[in-house]
């Protein structure tokens, strides 16, 4: 489960260092977007910091009607609202270990982060084709 994931694009949209390029007509802002999800990078360990240490319905219920609720807005809306705090992410190198190395499993990691419920935040990045992977959840707002 440790393999690379990576978004294969054709050679001619490659540039010199490598590093993917998105062509003009497919380009889009996130912050114009309203938000998707995506799981595939979740880290499974250590335990509180992953979904399972949600131990109450109530809460687990609060996660999911926050992102219903964040669906229905923009990124860019998300992050005027004060109620999500979402921005990019700092302190990289003070993530828990599975997720220090997902991250540098990318080619240019860019964590984001944004509160979900009371103090908890979720950390991802945007990949290509802006869907935010998330990597980590960080129930007690420690990173």
């Amino acid at each position: 489960m440790n393999k690379k994931r990576k978004i294969s694009i054709p050679s001619s949209e490659c540039q010199k260092n490598y590093k993917y390029k998105i062509p003009k007509k497919h380009r889009v802002k996130y912050r114009e977007c309203c938000p998707h999800f995506g799981f595939g990078y979740c880290i499974d360990k250590p335990k509180n910091n992953t979904f399972s240490c949600i131990q109450k319905n109530s809460e687990f219920c609060s996660v999911f009607n926050n992102f219903k609720r964040m669906s229905s807005m923009t990124w860019g809306e998300i992050e005027q609202s004060h109620d999500f705090h979402a921005h990019p992410a700092e302190n990289f190198n003070k993530f828990p270990k599975k997720a220090r190395d997902a991250f540098e499993k990318l080619d240019n990691p860019s964590p984001y982060r944004f509160k979900i419920f009371k103090e908890a935040r979720i950390f991802g990045f945007f990949n290509s084709l802006n869907i935010f992977e998330i990597i980590f959840f960080d129930r007690n707002h420690e990173y």
